[in-house]
């Protein structure tokens, strides 16, 4: 098995829309390590943010939840580890109340 440590994905997301950050591709594993949430807003406006785990060929859905509207403040960067292992075609859902988050999610992908 062979491991490539990686960007997995990265997304500064329109507010209130559930993109996807990161789906594991074909033939793939993947292990997270830690998932780095940035506000770039300056005018002192705390955010909103989550996070969600989906199985493959599932639908977000209230269960898949990791992280439920935390908050954030402005200029405020956290570093979350997280440890997640997924399989192929499981995917990293985000979203945040604002359009001024920036989500980064690194770790290794095994092929």
């Amino acid at each position: 098995m062979t491991s490539t440590y990686k960007i997995a994905g990265q997304a500064a997301p329109a507010a209130n829309t559930d993109p996807t950050l990161y789906t594991v591709g074909s033939g793939k594993q993947f292990v997270g390590s830690s998932l780095v949430i940035c506000n770039r807003n300056t005018a002192g406006v705390a955010s909103k943010y989550r996070v969600a785990v989906v199985p493959s060929g599932g639908t977000l859905a209230n269960a898949n939840y990791l992280i439920y509207d935390n908050f954030i403040d402005s200029r405020e960067t956290k570093t979350r580890t997280i440890g997640i292992s997924l399989a192929v075609g499981d995917f990293v859902v985000v979203r945040s109340d604002s359009a001024d988050l920036s989500f980064t999610l690194f770790g290794a992908e095994l092929t």
